[in-house]
C-alpha cells in the first residue's frame, strides 16, 4: 500500500510541475503572437498616416513646421517597429520641402 501511494505521489508531482510549465509556455507563445499583431496594425496605422500626409504636402509643395514634427514622431516609431525604406523615401521628400511656420491665433 505504502508503495503505490509513493508511486502516486511521484506521479502527481511530476505531472502537475510538467502542466503548469506547459501552461506557461502556450501562453507565453500566444501572447508573443498578439504582440505582434499588434505591432503590425500600429506600424500600418504609422505608415497610412505619413502616406496621407505625404500626398497632402507633396501636392501643396510645402510643408508646416509643426505636421513635420509629427511626421517625424511618427516616422521614429515606425522605423522602431520594424518600418523599411519605402516610408524613409517619403519621409526624406517631406524634409525637402519648404517649410512654412503656422502663426498661432490669439
Amino acid at each position: 500500500m505504502e508503495s503505490v501511494l509513493k508511486q502516486w505521489l511521484s506521479f502527481i508531482l511530476y505531472i502537475i510541475p510538467s502542466g503548469l510549465l506547459i501552461f506557461f509556455i502556450k501562453n507565453y507563445w500566444q501572447d508573443k503572437q498578439h504582440q505582434k499583431i499588434i505591432m503590425n496594425g500600429i506600424r500600418s496605422q504609422l505608415k497610412n498616416s505619413i502616406m496621407r500626409n505625404y500626398y497632402e504636402f507633396a501636392e501643396k509643395g510645402y510643408i508646416y513646421t509643426d505636421a513635420m514634427e509629427c511626421i517625424e514622431s511618427m516616422y521614429q516609431s515606425y522605423h522602431e517597429l520594424g518600418g523599411n525604406g519605402f516610408i524613409t523615401k517619403k519621409v526624406e521628400f517631406l524634409r525637402n520641402l519648404p517649410n512654412i511656420k503656422i502663426e498661432k491665433e490669439k
